[in-house]
This record gives C-alpha cells, sequence and structure tokens, in this order.
C-alpha cells in the first residue's frame, strides 16, 4: 500500500477494509482507476465502474474527517492548464 494524498476513497462505504490494499471497492473491483486515486471526484456514474455504483459516505468515525480533508485538498489545488 502506498501513502499519498486524501482521496474521495477514504470515506467511501464501498472501499473494501478486508484487504490491506486500499485501491479495490464494489465499483471497481479490478482496481480503482489512477485519475479518482489522484484525487478525481467520483460522484456520479462514469460507465467503467461495476453496476453505476459511486461514493457513498461511510459510517465509519473517520469517514467525515476523510471526505473534508479531500475536499480541501482539491480546493487548494489551482487547476493545471
Amino acid at each position: 500500500m502506498t501513502i499519498g494524498p486524501p482521496v474521495q476513497c477514504l470515506a467511501c462505504k464501498r472501499l473494501r477494509h478486508d484487504t490491506a490494499d486500499i485501491e479495490r471497492c464494489d465499483a471497481y473491483p479490478a482496481g480503482i482507476p489512477r485519475d479518482i486515486l489522484g484525487g478525481a471526484a467520483h460522484n456520479e456514474p462514469r460507465g467503467d465502474e461495476v453496476g453505476g455504483r459511486v461514493f457513498k459516505m461511510a459510517g465509519t468515525p473517520g469517514a467525515q474527517v476523510a471526505l473534508e480533508a479531500w475536499e480541501a485538498l482539491r480546493h487548494s489545488v489551482a487547476p493545471r492548464a
């Protein structure tokens, strides 16, 4: 497992917590796409996820903190031209 910037996945109910690999979830059982791991939102179906599954807030204590960290990072990084 690599440690990087906060991603929306860390606050998602669909993230597979039964493995040490945070790069898998119910929407992407073969591996979460790099753009999502890089900070892209997954709030709307993109067409490449299983069953149209998108972000769904987890009910864990750290989920809100993780989501706030991800949102703060997204809003602090200027878009690239």
